[in-house]
């Protein structure tokens, strides 16, 4: 346990240093009091390269409105794309607004966004894309991280001032590859929705880890 809490005390005091924006876990979130739950942490974080896709189930309400919508696979709700940036890893993703923050695409560390304390668990993938297209991946998320993309709270595609969390991942891929197939979507109705399978059960994905907390 002691050995546990070092490595994990110094990785955090290393980010804040390097990235002042970057928050530290909250001591009130028993997961990460788990050394099991820590491990998954890190064996996750050990294999993460650029372009990777991470999905995060969850607990609450939201997070059970977004995965019922999946079509074939309800086990994840939210999603990002991991860049490696001074050797540690950050999630780009859109957060949701809440009583503190209007939400928006933000950039969060690894460790914060898989172990929230509403995550229950958390998968990485890795897309069919060169290494060309995972730099334009990079160029286009800088773009949007830049500009400042606000939550959808309307869930369309037709906008990209706003985007909500798997059409932001959509977006990026669509671009990134010049393919507006690679990655499909749900019909419903007159409405057209990304949901978070669409991203992670994409054929020729290759599903690196996952891991469900205790």
């Amino acid at each position: 346990m002691l050995i546990t809490f070092v490595v994990v005390y110094n990785r955090n005091l290393i980010a804040k240093e390097i990235y002042p924006d970057y928050k530290l876990g909250s001591s009130l979130n028993e997961k990460l009091n788990n050394p099991i739950n820590i491990r998954y942490i890190d064996m996750g974080m050990d294999i993460l390269e650029n372009g990777y896709l991470i999905v995060i189930s969850g607990k609450d309400t939201k997070s059970e409105l977004f995965s019922s919508v999946n079509r074939k696979d309800k086990t994840y709700a939210y999603a990002g794309l991991v860049f490696i940036e001074n050797n540690y890893p950050f999630v780009y993703t859109i957060a949701l607004p809440t009583t503190t923050s209007k939400g928006g695409l933000v950039r969060d560390s690894f460790e914060n966004y898989v172990g929230a304390k509403n995550v229950t668990g958390f998968g990485i993938y890795k897309f069919p894309v060169s290494n060309m297209q995972v730099l334009a991946m990079q160029k286009i998320i800088r773009s949007y991280y830049q500009k400042g993309v606000a939550y959808d709270n309307n869930y369309q595609l037709s906008t990209d001032e706003a985007m909500y969390p798997s059409e932001f991942v959509f977006k990026v891929m669509t671009q990134a590859t010049k393919n507006k197939k690679f990655i499909s979507y749900t019909n419903a109705g007159p409405y057209q929705f990304v949901s978070i399978d669409d991203l992670f059960l994409r054929p020729q994905n290759q599903k690196i880890y996952s891991a469900v907390f205790n």
